[in-house]
């Protein structure tokens, strides 16, 4: 649902009194699954045979591993690998879809003076991705989680299921803080949960507001299109693009007037076109 080249992340910690078990999931859409398939035909017989793929599995989850952090009470703990899987379902124009489950544990160090344990947890993968990010955190029974930046009940039900009311600025969500403790329940009133910002969210300042409203009236599209207008014209009396280059050889071919104004009118039509043409491809 965030198109055919987004890598969507879905984590979900578990909270034991011993251990920390994550669940992570990693989701492809068709084009990246195309350009990974390359990876895990070794090959290169244009089938990914079981041994290949297994080899793959092992090989990703490991990377996917080594890309996360989780700090408990101050120190780096160890996440061991217990069982990946990987399958591929079918997409859009004949192409396949990627999805790689891992399931990682670690384990928790002696609880500490105040009886709390402290979590930093961080996700480096595809950090640059236009995707979905999502983090969970649940408390097993004989444990109460105290405080959260992340929810306990999923959005996506493991990229699963997208909401479509929140296609538009996905969750973007790449690391989470927590404090548990050995109990029951979870302290309602110290719990602070936060969403991650969407990849799509607007900015803030005054200016940005003219043009954000959901209802723009005649006044406000004219007035932004002669701000428009104004923003070109700077853009083009500055450097960039190889005007200077054009500039001087004007001057040096003792070009016209005319000439000038064919040459701008060309550059004009033809770069309004091409941000057109990426509008267009953007939003169909």
């Amino acid at each position: 649902p965030l198109g055919n080249f987004s890598v969507n992340r879905y984590i979900r910690m578990e909270l034991a009194t011993e251990t920390i078990r994550l669940h992570y999931v990693l989701d492809m859409a068709e084009i990246p699954t195309f350009q990974e398939k390359y990876i895990i035909d070794t090959d290169g017989d244009g089938a990914v045979s079981a041994q290949e793929q297994n080899r793959y599995m092992a090989t990703k989850a490991e990377e996917l591993r080594r890309a996360l952090h989780l700090i408990i009470n101050d120190s780096l703990a160890k996440l061991k690998l217990l069982a990946p899987d990987l399958s591929f379902s079918p997409g859009q124009g004949g192409l396949l879809t990627l999805r790689l489950s891992c399931l990682m544990e670690a384990s928790l160090p002696s609880l500490p003076a105040d009886g709390l344990w402290q979590v930093d947890y961080r996700d480096d993968n595809y950090g640059n991705r236009l995707g979905w990010k999502e983090i969970v955190v649940r408390p097993l029974p004989g444990v109460a989680l105290r405080e959260s930046t992340v929810p306990q009940q999923d959005e996506s039900n493991a990229l699963r299921h997208y909401p479509e009311d929140m296609l538009a600025s996905p969750l973007t969500v790449q690391e989470a803080h927590w404090t548990f403790a050995p109990g029951t329940g979870s302290s309602a009133a110290n719990l602070s949960v936060t969403r991650g910002q969407g990849v799509l969210g607007r900015a803030g300042d005054s200016f940005a507001a003219l043009i954000s409203s959901q209802a723009l009236t005649l006044p406000v599209m004219l007035f932004s299109l002669l701000v428009a207008l104004g923003l070109g014209g700077l853009h083009a009396l500055s450097p960039g693009h190889g005007k200077t280059v054009v500039g001087a050889y004007l001057v040096g071919s003792r070009g016209t007037a005319m000439h000038a104004l064919f040459l701008g009118l060309t550059v004009t039509v033809t770069h309004t076109a091409g941000v057109f043409a990426l509008g267009i491809i953007t939003l169909y």
